[in-house]
């Protein structure tokens, strides 16, 4: 499988991934967007939008560490958290060591999807909704001095610019970060975007309550004993594994 891509303010919770002057990658993808548009009629109903935070140094020695574990469990296809299953077990757990051994940070944002109104706060927009908290999800975590590539899964938006926006915003919002730069890519190309999907699967797993896959379920588990605590919503100052549930203000 061949990586899709070579082109390349601190703020409190910050892991500080990047030294002054240094690269950052951040790798975004999200977790049932249809939810936006029809939330299951009874239970949870959250919309998740995560990213992976890396240091470019140590993209490199991160992807021949995967590398190594797909040969040695002879998965080559997509991974992602659908495709867990119990002939896979192992081969997903040891990707996830590979997230905690190394120098890396996950941070996500969960919306109730019931409880937003793009019709009131976004101009019935939903796409511009979905924007605007991939913004919030971003714009805390960057670094002051650092450049930042942020590449998300590609998909399909009603307005083109959509990433061209986003990309300006953040500069915008931050013009002591050194540069920028928003990047849509394939998530069947890129292992980075294939591991962000696992781990949201995984915290979308523990905030609906899905019970039904006990491969899902061990692997939640151990991702769990090598955080030492359950998935579930954190404080900002969490460094390696972040979840913010996002709650909408009173009217």
């Amino acid at each position: 499988m061949t990586e899709y891509h070579d082109q390349w303010n601190a703020s409190p919770g910050s892991t500080r991934l990047g030294e002054l002057g240094g690269r950052i990658e951040i790798y975004c993808d999200e977790s049932r967007p249809e939810y936006l548009r029809t939330p299951p009629p009874s239970g949870p109903a959250y919309v998740l939008i995560g990213g992976l935070w890396l240091r470019r140094e140590h993209r490199d020695q991160i992807k021949e560490r995967i590398k190594r574990v797909r040969a040695q469990h002879n998965v080559w296809a997509e991974f992602k958290w659908n495709r867990v299953s119990p002939s896979r077990l192992d081969f997903y757990k040891d990707v996830i060591n590979v997230f905690f051994d190394e120098d890396m940070a996950f941070r996500c944002i969960a919306l109730p999807a019931r409880d937003l109104d793009a019709q009131r706060f976004h101009k019935g927009d939903g796409e511009l909704m979905f924007y605007k908290f991939y913004y919030q999800l971003l714009v805390h975590w960057l670094e002051d001095g650092c450049e930042h590539r942020i590449f998300v899964d590609r998909r399909t938006n009603r307005l083109p610019n959509r990433l061209r926006v986003l990309e300006q915003v953040l500069r915008t919002a931050r013009p002591d970060c050194k540069n920028i730069v928003v990047q849509a890519l394939p998530s069947r190309q890129v292992g980075f975007l294939q591991l962000v999907d696992v781990l949201l699967g995984a915290t979308g797993c523990k905030l609906h309550g899905h019970t039904e896959s006990a491969a899902r379920l061990e692997l939640v588990q151990a991702i769990e004993q090598r955080l030492g605590r359950p998935i579930g919503p954190t404080t900002r100052s969490e460094a390696k594994f972040n979840v913010f549930v996002f709650r909408p203000r009173a009217p």
